[in-house]
């Protein structure tokens, strides 16, 4: 048996205890129940606490809700392994005894003293420069709550910050987050099954200034990171479980570099974006990169996942792709409407297309639009798997055709000549 506390969960640090029982050898396992009295000194008895019951691998079993002088008492349950967790949602964070905890599993019955540990709520927009800590963790956030123009929110390594479903920190002046390797800083959700969506976002605008997030986690959000107007730099991060990694609209330049993006919807969108460098990430999503009237330079990342990169409407900005590697499961490299990137020493080991050049773009409120393609895609240099061209071919589609109700089309060629006789060895992550 062993006791202990973490920070987890719903928005609290919870106590967990883990206890372990089997019955006889050979037996039918036993049906065993697990109770228990909370007594929290100095929070009034109609204060409602929550009990939860998981298994040793966290998955939710139970959970009741009780006074904080109460009784609990999870019944019908097989010998094993649980996790039993008291959470408070006072606003005080002050550390509170639960007393008398009896657990009884089985043939094991554990008697105690656990101690509970609150969070930090954060009621007010930040008018003054703020450092928020490990120690102070969980800070809880309920609504948008606002870092006002010229405050510096300083988040310090370790710190954990939990959103509700209407949470969102709104980045007017400079947020800089920078956790270490072992001690990142995370961004995260209070539900007890988040997914997608389950909280809004960081979000920086105008007059926002030289926001920079490193060695953090950000996950379960709508858009984890989503800057409009002013730019937040990414460096050794993970971005995961959101609807979106990243999303940048009208700014003139944004880093996103050594990252970890994976498990979201969309890796990476931007709109109206200059001056945007993404190198040196791991890529594994349903779309990683999606690229609208922007210009960028993408070098040595890893693609995963379904789509790579897709650029549309790109016109006259400069989209670079050089020394990546893509292992995906259709597109590698889709362009629609004007789009030109220059695609070079990447490694193409796995993908339905290569490079999908489709820039047919359909019916208007007039009647039929159909684009005459300026020039062709330059994808030279490029290890495709294979040096034999009628190969190459058959994963390139830049087909010339009449759509017959479309009327006539001419798309871009891509230009595959000459190609790398073997993989590129600097491609990728460096």
């Amino acid at each position: 048996m062993k006791l202990w506390h973490i920070f987890a969960g719903a928005g609290i640090l919870l106590t967990w205890l883990l206890v372990s029982c089997s019955g006889d050898e050979g037996s039918e396992p036993p049906r065993s129940a697990i109770t228990g009295h909370i007594q929290l000194e100095g929070i009034a008895a109609q204060s409602d606490v929550e009990v939860i019951l998981r298994t040793a691998s966290d998955s939710l079993v139970a959970q009741q809700t009780t006074p904080a002088t109460g009784e609990f008492e999870f019944t019908g349950l097989t010998s094993g392994t649980y996790r039993l967790e008291i959470a408070s949602n006072r606003e005080s964070h002050e550390n509170r005894r639960l007393e008398n905890i009896s657990v009884n599993v089985g043939q094991i019955t554990h008697v105690g003293d656990l101690l509970l540990r609150q969070y930090t709520p954060i009621d007010d927009h930040l008018i003054t420069h703020t450092t928020w800590t490990a120690a102070e963790s969980p800070y809880r956030i309920d609504r948008r709550i606002k870092i006002e123009p010229g405050v510096i929110l300083t988040l310090l390594p370790g710190a954990e910050i939990q959103f509700t479903a209407f949470g969102e920190l709104n980045i007017l002046g400079t947020l800089t987050a920078i956790g270490t390797r072992t001690q990142p800083i995370v961004f995260t959700s209070t539900a007890l099954r988040p997914a997608a969506n389950a909280w809004r976002g960081i979000y920086a605008a105008s007059p926002a200034v030289n926001s920079r997030l490193e060695y953090t986690i950000v996950e379960y959000a709508k858009n984890a990171i989503n800057s409009d107007f002013a730019g937040i730099d990414l460096f050794h991060s993970t971005l995961r479980y959101s609807d979106k990694g990243i999303f940048s609209e009208s700014i003139s330049r944004q880093q996103i570099v050594g990252n970890r993006i994976e498990a979201n919807r969309i890796g990476v969108q931007t709109d109206m974006v200059s001056n945007i460098v993404i190198t040196d990430n791991q890529f594994d999503n349903a779309t990683n990169l999606f690229l609208e009237h922007s210009g960028a330079r993408i070098e040595h990342n890893q693609f995963q996942g379904e789509q790579g990169i897709h650029v549309r409407a790109i016109r006259e900005a400069a989209v670079t792709i050089i020394a990546n590697q893509f292992v995906v499961n259709d597109k590698a490299i889709w362009c629609t409407v004007d789009s030109y990137p220059e695609v070079h020493q990447n490694n193409f080991l796995q993908g339905t297309y290569w490079i999908y050049s489709d820039f047919f773009y359909g019916q208007t409120t007039h009647g039929i639009d159909a684009y005459q393609e300026e020039r062709d895609i330059n994808a030279t240099n490029n290890w495709w798997g294979t040096t034999r061209l009628a190969d190459i071919r058959t994963k390139i589609w830049d087909e010339h055709n009449n759509t017959g109700q479309y009327g006539d089309q001419t798309f871009s060629y891509v230009q595959i000549e000459p190609v790398l006789l073997t993989a590129n060895s600097d491609a990728g992550p460096r």
